[in-house]
Formats: C-alpha cells, structure tokens, sequence
C-alpha cells in the first residue's frame, strides 16, 4: 500500500463570504485520502463515523479509490462540525463541533494496512496519533498534521508524537503558537528543534505557499495563484496527502529537490481544493489543469 491515512471523517456546515453549505462531506481523513488517491495510489484510511454517514459518500469515496477496510461504523452518528469564515479566510471560526464516535476512537490498523510506504497522521489528538504508529512499521516514512487546539491542551503528547515521525505539517499560526514566536522564521527554528535531526518541518503558509525546514537547510515554495477563493476547508489535509502521495513511491532518505516537487504539488492541489465549498474542487480536479497550475507557480520561483 502507497499511503495510509487516520484520521477523521465527518460532516461540515460551512459558511463563507463566497458560498455556504450544510451535512457537507468533511473530515481530514476524507480530504488527505482524497488528494493522495488522485493519480491512482493505493490508499487506505483508518478511521470512524456512525451510523448516519451515507451510503453514497461511501460508494464516491471507494470509486475515488479509497480502501474503507479500515474505516469502523460504530454505533452512534458521525462526527459533525459547524464553521464560519470571514475577510481573507485566514482562519476558521468554529461555531460547533459535535465529536460524536469520534470522541471515543481507538485505532485499529488492519493487517494490510501495517506496512504502507508512508503512514499519514492526520490532525486527531496526539494519543490516537500515538496509537496508529505504533502499530504501523512505515517503509519509507512517518508523517503528522495537528492544529492549535492540540498544543493548547495536549502539548506534552504532542511533543511526543512529534520526535516520533519524519515529516511534521504544520501552519504558520500553530507553529508561531508552539515556537512561542512572533515571526514564523523563528518559531519554525525553534520547532524544528523538537523534531528528530533528521526530520524534515514543513510550514502551510496559504496564499504565500510553503516554509520548509529541510536537513539540508530551508527552501520556500510559492503558492499558486487561485482563481478564486471560496472555501479554504481541507486544504491544509490535502496539501498534506499530496506529499504523502508523492513522496510514497520513491526510496530512501528524501531528498531536497523531491520534496520541492512534492510541495509545489501540494500547493497545486491546495488551489483546487479552496475553490469550491466541500470536496467538489478536489474531485474536479485533472492533470491538465494542475500541470498549468504548477506551471504558473514555477515561473514565480524563477
């Protein structure tokens, strides 16, 4: 198996400036999964809903290629979350958050699931996170996603998991808060710091594309230039099962230039999933239409 992901799955009630949406399929499992299975990679999730998740949301999840083997349907309903966005879109508002079956999973890898090339955390308390690795042995590598809430109330646990992976995703607003920095270039040394010496952080900035603290020193990635910004949901999970993706096929150590194109197409794919409200901008997406993409963020490096 290519990559496999844990982490949530659910539904969203969106409100934007550009566009609004309700029992909208959600989940960092759902968007990190989608976006790694895009070009034809083995993906499987682990993960939970309930009883209520639809049958359709499934049948389109396993015709975008996903394998649900490890996803549990538990007695109770699915986890639901309620946002808002204003101005720029920088940053969510959350209005509600229904855990439901989420509040109390466990992780269980099935066996075809323990030895993937990459093994993506996706944003879920570090103790599930903690779980998942240590029934994974990863061929090439580990990678994690949190958010603020994490370091707020789960920090020792999080500084854990962290020395425990080999890739670390993390935005500009939760690194400046873990850093305990103003400027994210600090606060991402400093994070940086926590990590094992050979792992590699790599900060989401939005509009301004990536941060990326590399062992062989720092590099920046430029974000592509959107057509339109409607719905900034699942982007940071589908920048980061992109990388996952692309870095799931290769051998090795990771090297700089491989992870420079793994970042430009996650930025790419990023573009695509802002675009719509939900999912429906990463299910749109094709090769033609990233390659010009990727294209256009290219000639802003040169």
């Amino acid at each position: 198996m290519d990559v496999v992901v844990v982490g949530s799955m659910g539904y969203d009630a969106i409100t934007t400036p550009m566009g609004a949406g309700e029992d909208l399929l959600g989940g960092s499992a759902t968007y990190a999964g989608l976006a790694a299975a895009f070009g034809g990679h083995d993906v499987g999730v682990v993960g939970v809903v309930g009883r209520d998740f639809k049958d359709d949301d499934r049948a389109l999840l396993e015709a975008r290629g996903l394998n649900l083997e490890g996803l549990v349907c538990s007695e109770g309903s699915t986890f639901r979350w309620w946002g808002s966005y204003e101005g720029a879109m920088n940053e969510a508002t959350t209005l509600r958050t229904d855990l439901n079956v989420l509040g109390t999973f466990e992780p269980r890898v099935p066996e075809a699931y323990r030895n993937p090339s990459v093994l993506l955390c996706a944003n879920l308390h570090p103790a599930v996170q903690a779980a998942a690795l240590d029934q994974v042995d990863a061929q090439r590598l580990t990678m994690l996603d949190s958010m603020n809430l994490w370091i707020e109330t789960a920090k020792d646990g999080l500084l854990d998991v962290l020395k425990r992976v080999d890739v670390v995703v993390l935005n500009d607003g939760e690194v400046r808060s873990l850093g305990e920095q103003r400027t994210t270039a600090a606060a991402a040394a400093v994070v940086r710091g926590m990590l094992r010496p050979d792992a590699t952080l790599i900060v989401k900035r939005g509009e301004h594309g990536a941060y990326v603290l590399h062992p062989s020193g720092p590099m920046v990635v430029p974000g592509v230039p959107s057509p339109g910004l409607v719905d900034p949901t699942g982007c940071g999970d589908s920048f980061a099962g992109t990388i996952a993706a692309a870095l799931a096929r290769g051998a090795g150590p990771v090297g700089r230039e491989e992870l420079r194109a793994a970042v430009e197409r996650a930025c790419v794919v990023a573009s695509f999933t802002l675009s719509t409200v939900g999912v429906n901008g990463l299910l749109a997406m094709d090769e033609a239409a990233m390659d010009a993409r990727r294209l256009d963020l290219q000639r802003l490096s040169q």
